[in-house]
């Protein structure tokens, strides 16, 4: 899974979305991040597709992950900032996005991108489902009726049933799930845990649960396109989530959380650049309604975490 491939939804209940000081510069580091996201990939497509096993293209991407960290923040001068208050949960975490990660790679196989990423668009409407029983933050039934809508367009986009359903699909819901409570533990996490170490956890942990069955499964490269795409999975994975933390330190969450949507674009181009794919007509209407339920339930937090921000400053 793409750390979508991976969509940030914590907020902070205070934040006073009219007061962002540089909303530009937010933008600015969100989009880069959803396009590496979007090579990170069909790079591993690309690995997936030349016979290497997707498990072994994801420790790969993750050992890629932890190895640019550690150097990009000298983990070594600081080790401090690497402490977790919840060392079980980081393993919990991590062990998610491995799993979302691996099943994501192997619906690679088998999918187009934009397939693919039309299914991780709604991450946004489990974690709202999930919130409630799991975080307490229960959902009114505005954002309940979006969610509804927004798995019609899974559905859609799915099409069980049907002669247009394919079974590597399956391996996207399972990314769907896993994902959508990697997100969940990620809000959870963030008021107790340092940027740092959530963002070093997420590449240590899932390489070294995948290292036992990627030494199996392990290939050595002959060539030099397949050497730069595994490099290039595991520099985007670690860049992206570093242009994550600092968009989300620029702007509140709701303001720049609709951002995600242009991973879909971004996959429609490279997927057909790159492997001559386009999605179908069905494809796009569920990815249109999945997309409009998504930016309803944005602008929606949006809305209430202003009115939250006006009740604290009164």
């Amino acid at each position: 899974m793409s750390s979508a491939s991976k969509t940030t939804v914590a907020t902070n209940p205070h934040a006073n979305l009219d007061n962002v000081v540089t909303p530009m510069a937010a933008w600015a580091a969100i989009l880069p991040a959803w396009f590496l996201f979007s090579v990170l990939d069909a790079s591993a497509k690309y690995v997936v597709l030349a016979g290497f096993a997707p498990l072994f293209v994801a420790w790969c991407r993750f050992t890629g992950h932890a190895v640019f960290i550690c150097l990009a923040m000298r983990v070594w001068q600081h080790p401090e900032r690497l402490k977790s208050n919840h060392p079980w949960l980081q393993i919990l975490r991590g062990a998610l996005l491995a799993t979302g990660t691996v099943t994501n790679f192997l619906a690679l196989q088998h999918l187009q991108l934009a397939q693919v990423m039309a299914i991780i668009l709604a991450v946004p409407m489990v974690v709202t489902a999930l919130s409630g029983p799991l975080l307490g933050e229960w959902a009114g039934w505005r954002r309940w009726f979006a969610v509804i809508v927004g798995f019609i367009g899974v559905l859609v986009v799915v099409r069980p049933g049907t002669s247009m359903f394919q079974w590597p699909i399956l391996y996207s819901l399972v990314t769907l799930l896993a994902a959508s409570l990697y997100f969940v533990m990620t809000r959870k996490m963030a008021s107790t845990e340092t940027d740092e170490s959530m963002i070093t956890y997420s590449g240590v942990v899932p390489a070294l649960i995948l290292l036992p069955p990627a030494m199996v499964l392990a290939q050595i490269p002959t060539s030099w396109d397949i050497w730069l795409a595994l490099l290039v999975t595991g520099v985007c994975g670690a860049v992206g989530h570093l242009f994550l933390i600092r968009a989300h330190r620029l702007a509140p969450a709701p303001l720049i959380a609709p951002a995600v949507f242009s991973q879909i674009l971004w996959s429609i181009l490279i997927g057909y650049i790159v492997f001559s794919d386009l999605p179908d007509g069905w494809t796009v209407f569920g990815i249109a309604i999945i997309s409009m339920s998504g930016f309803y339930i944005f602008n929606r937090e949006r809305s209430l975490i202003k009115s939250l921000a006006a009740a604290h400053a009164s």
